[in-house]
């Protein structure tokens, strides 16, 4: 049986999602935020013949300087109600095409990377991303549908990484010669939005990619640059409890629980996340990866890690130095926060815009979070170099 051809992939664009000043939220607004929540939710409490303790009070106190420190956050963006993340992404995306000069309906594969769609069943938030872009995939009524691929994907904070291996195999596996891969999230609503250890670390926003089939002598990526695990001991460390097949929302349930803490992301295990993600990446994962890529860790010149949280991004840059890296780190979450989908192309398009992104530069993301999972890429960069202003 003859063998498939094989395509090479590159990126041609990216794109962030448009965002109002007034989204802008300091860690001074965040804490007032916070108080506010804390007579409401206290109120809610006294309504349902709840208790409300001390240590429940506790949650909800902090500052601008316990923020920082926490959780290396400055500031994040927090949309309106009235924005969906399937705004967010189609922002992006569109922003992404113009970037690339390829017309919206020349994509034909979509892949969106999120944890905080639109609906919890139906429709898949791709779909309304692709419907709100005014890509419906008929060409015409009672005739054929044109060939169109959608994905949402979730693998917690690993989902880009993901996301972006499918995109490119689309292209590389000739399926289309353009592929959106789309990261977006609007993560201030899936975060304990009552508690000061997570409201704060989370941020609205969505990045995108187009990816493009060439010649494969001309690709950026090489089948075997990719590097997914997963450790299935870690699944109940990052976990919201509540709205899902196990335990469902039902009224029941609000009537004893009124704040509905536990349908929102909680991380129950912080210290410990912190202490058995971070060592199995750097001694283990990193250089199996670069072993796998054939590359050795100097060679790389910018790392795009999740920016899951400022610490552990700074912790991470000094391990990975240890065993050879010499590079660039990206850390963009002092002023978005941890956007989980987005993280990583917000890291892209911002270091490609500031300039550090150069023309024939290595570049490894590495995109880890709950499962625990983890999802590393390499890439060359073939945009021309952007100059600094």
């Amino acid at each position: 049986m003859e063998k498939p051809k094989l395509f090479g992939a590159r990126i041609i664009g990216y794109g962030k999602a448009d965002v109002e000043p007034s989204w802008l939220t300091t860690n001074d607004q965040v804490s007032a935020i916070l108080e506010k929540r804390l007579s409401e939710d206290e109120l809610i409490c006294k309504k349902a013949g709840i208790p409300f303790t001390d240590e429940d009070k506790i949650r909800y106190a902090s500052d601008a300087a316990w923020i920082l420190k926490r959780v290396g956050i400055s500031t994040r963006y927090i949309a309106p109600a009235h924005i969906a993340t399937s705004d967010l992404a189609a922002s992006a995306a569109t922003n992404a095409c113009l970037h690339a000069k390829i017309l919206i309906e020349d994509a034909e594969s979509f892949r969106l990377a999120t944890v905080s769609p639109d609906y919890p069943y139906s429709p898949p938030t791709v779909i309304e991303m692709m419907r709100k872009m005014g890509i419906t995939g008929w060409i015409s009524q009672n005739v054929a549908t044109s060939r169109l691929m959608a994905r949402d994907q979730s693998l917690a904070c690993s989902s880009f990484g993901t996301a972006l291996e499918d995109a490119v195999s689309d292209c590389m596996l000739g399926k289309c010669r353009y592929a959106l891969v789309v990261g977006a999230d609007k993560m201030t609503i899936a975060g304990d939005i009552h508690d000061r250890a997570l409201f704060p670390l989370f941020g609205d926003h969505a990045a995108a990619l187009v990816i493009e089939r060439v010649p494969l002598e001309e690709s950026a990526f090489k089948p075997d640059w990719f590097f997914s695990g997963i450790d299935a001991s870690g699944s109940e460390r990052i976990i919201a409890t509540v709205g899902g097949s196990k335990q469902p929302l039902n009224l029941e349930y609000v009537a004893s629980h009124p704040l509905l803490r536990e349908t929102m992301i909680g991380m129950f295990t912080g210290n410990q996340v912190y202490e058995e993600l971070l060592p199995i990446l750097t001694r283990h994962i990193i250089p199996n990866a670069c072993e796998n890529f054939g590359v050795l860790p100097r060679e790389i010149a910018v790392l795009i890690p999740h920016q899951a949280n400022g610490r552990m991004v700074d912790h991470l840059d000094k391990a990975i130095r240890k065993i050879g890296f010499q590079g660039y780190t990206s850390k963009t979450i002092v002023k978005y926060g941890n956007t989980t989908g987005a993280t990583v192309p917000l890291g892209i398009a911002d270091e490609a815009e500031a300039g550090v992104l150069k023309e024939g530069d290595l570049i490894l993301v590495i995109a880890m979070g709950g499962g625990y999972s983890w999802h590393l890429s390499l890439f060359r960069w073939t945009l021309p170099t952007k100059l600094a202003a």
